[in-house]
């Protein structure tokens, strides 16, 4: 029904961008009315909360300026410049990505924003596209995805193996109960194992430092005062 309603085999470059920039324009303005935060983020260490494809469509237009060799002035600095962040935000998706960023964060960019910061100044377009292109494969591409309370039915998403539409193993509130359980009485038993080892170590200390000379010999021609260790008598 989608294909037949866009017509895919007839969309260019330019209805893409188009597309994609009216996505994420919905994705932010749930993002702000509903105050929504990431799942899984890597914090200020990683790309960004939200969004990655969107860095590299951006980055890929302005690679494209550079290889018909138009003239322009638009580098990655450009993005810290007040004024060519608000011209360029409406024509191309980084610098849109990048004013979303300073319009929900406040702050120094370099600070809230460290690895984006860190590209913009030292990279290029071309390698900022290459380099954005591997991470999206590491970090998104090759993971596997985790959902959490999702409901699965035998409706519209069947718990089972696909090939051999088998039941998959599941849990239940109770057994993940029964785990905690589990898991805090080991914890329990290695804390007083780790207790019991720590009080023999302090007790064979206590003997060496009774039977230690008053001297000991660093090296040849060297002598220096033993003192007592903090825990001997």
């Amino acid at each position: 029904m989608c294909g037949d309603l866009l017509q895919i085999d007839k969309l260019n470059g330019v209805d893409y961008l188009i597309i994609f920039s009216k996505y994420y324009d919905l994705i932010k303005t749930l993002i702000l009315t509903y105050n929504l935060e990431p799942a899984g983020s890597h914090g200020v260490w990683g790309l960004d909360d939200h969004f990655h494809l969107i860095y590299i469509l951006g980055a890929s237009q302005l690679v494209k300026f550079n290889e018909l060799k138009v003239k322009t002035d638009i580098n990655p600095n450009s993005v810290f410049n007040t004024s060519i962040l608000k011209n360029m935000r409406s024509k191309n998706l980084f610098f849109n990505a990048i004013s979303f960023i300073k319009k929900v964060k406040k702050g120094p960019f370099s600070e809230h924003s460290p690895m984006l910061y860190d590209i913009l100044t030292t990279k290029t377009w071309d390698k900022i596209t290459k380099g954005m292109i591997k991470m999206y494969y590491g970090e998104i591409l090759s993971k596997y995805p985790v959902v959490q309370h999702f409901y699965f039915g035998n409706v519209l998403f069947p718990w089972i193996d696909k090939v051999t539409l088998k039941q998959l193993p599941e849990s239940t509130p109770d057994d993940e109960e029964e785990e905690e359980i589990d898991k805090s009485e080991a914890e329990i038993a290695m804390h007083q194992i780790y207790h019991n080892r720590e009080r023999e170590l302090i007790k064979l200390a206590n003997q060496r430092g009774m039977n230690k000379p008053s001297t000991t010999r660093l090296k040849k021609g060297s002598d220096i005062t033993n003192t007592k260790a903090p825990w001997s008598v």
